[in-house]
């Protein structure tokens, strides 16, 4: 709850897109990693300021790779190397080789299950 000596702020952005510059990766490489020392993870669509990972499947994929990074120090493949995520089939990642997996073998009680 903002004090009286400082007052909530309100501010409204337009929508818009990230837009990339000739000086982006050079801002990004001194700008992230100051960020990440004061924990903040900026991430997603606008917050990694990538537009070329800027699209649903690459937004979610930000935020689970900042969540691997900070519990297991996993490299960010998606924000640090999005040429590589943009050119190749994801075949390390997949449904049926993580948690969801135990639900379709069986393992995981389903709602039809408990009844």
């Amino acid at each position: 709850m903002p004090s009286s000596n400082h007052p909530a702020v309100t501010m409204r952005f337009d929508h818009g897109y990230p837009t990339p510059s000739l000086e982006r990766e050079g801002v990004l490489k001194q700008l992230l990693p100051k960020l990440q020392d004061l924990d903040i993870w900026s991430r997603g669509r606008f917050g990694s300021w990538r537009y070329e990972v800027g699209n649903q499947d690459h937004s979610f994929m930000l935020g689970v790779e900042a969540a691997d990074n900070i519990a297991t120090g996993a490299v960010e493949l998606t924000l640090n190397y999005p040429d590589f995520v943009n050119t190749r089939q994801n075949t390390e990642r997949r449904l049926n080789q993580g948690p969801l997996s135990a639900k379709k073998s069986g393992a995981l009680p389903t709602r039809e299950k408990a009844n």
